[in-house]
Formats: structure tokens, sequence, C-alpha cells
């Protein structure tokens, strides 16, 4: 996994898999490179789940420099993780954490004025959040 977009596995294995249908059946790179991990996320779950625990999946949500919470496709284009087909899976899990790191975007950004306590306020009352707050709070 990486923060750094574009960032992936090249190799020959990946690369002929996306091109001989992998293309066709996830639309672009970011999306095929996403399998892998939503795959290991989804059999966790599944595992945890026959073990009658509690599953959780805690991730940060990206931001941009205006403090703006990024769509969930920004996230799996970043780092490989597809909130979008985990959450929407049968086996998603009970309960979702977003980690508000308003320390590292402030230094990221250069920011520490808007990025902040307050900023954590504003970002969880986000479209984003608002978009799954009903299913998992």
């Amino acid at each position: 996994m990486s923060w750094r977009e574009g960032e992936a596995c090249y190799c020959r294995l990946c690369q002929t898999g996306f091109v001989n249908g992998g293309k066709e059946a996830t639309g672009s790179w970011e999306a095929y490179r996403a399998i892998p991990l939503v795959d290991m996320v989804m059999e966790t779950f599944r595992m945890v789940s026959a073990r009658d625990k509690h599953t959780v999946l805690t991730t940060v949500l990206p931001t941009d420099s205006d403090g703006k919470v990024l769509p969930f496709t920004v996230l799996r284009d970043r780092t490989g993780l597809d909130l979008n087909q985990v959450l929407s899976s049968p086996d998603a899990p009970e309960y979702i954490s977003f980690e508000f790191m308003w320390q590292e975007w402030a230094g990221v950004f250069n920011n520490n004025t808007l990025f902040g306590p307050e900023w954590v306020r504003q970002a969880f009352a986000s479209q984003s959040c608002r978009d799954i707050r009903g299913w998992y709070l």
C-alpha cells in the first residue's frame, strides 16, 4: 500500500492480468490493482465473523489542501483500498472507524490554521461521512 497515486505493483503478472481481461472487468488500473487488497480484507472479515467476533475497518480519509474530504475513489487510487467495494460487500465490516489525521494534513499542506480539531468536526459532517454514517453509527 502506498499513498502515492499511481504507485503500485507493475510486475509482469499484474500487467498481463490487466491487459488480458482485467481492464475490461474493472475499467481502470486503479480498480484492478485494488482487487488483491480488497480480497484480503474481505477474507479477513469472513474469518473474524466465522469466529463470532466483530469486524471493524479503520482507515484514513484523504483530503485536499482546502480541507475537503475526498471521495472514496481517491483513497482507492492512492492506496489500493476500494472502500466502496468493501462497504457494498455482503461481508462488509460491522463498524467503520475513520482516522481524521488533522496533524498529518496540517504538516502535508503546511496549514496549521485550517487543520485542527474544528476541521475534524467539519470533516465528520462531510458528505463522504454522511453517506455511510447511517449504516455504522
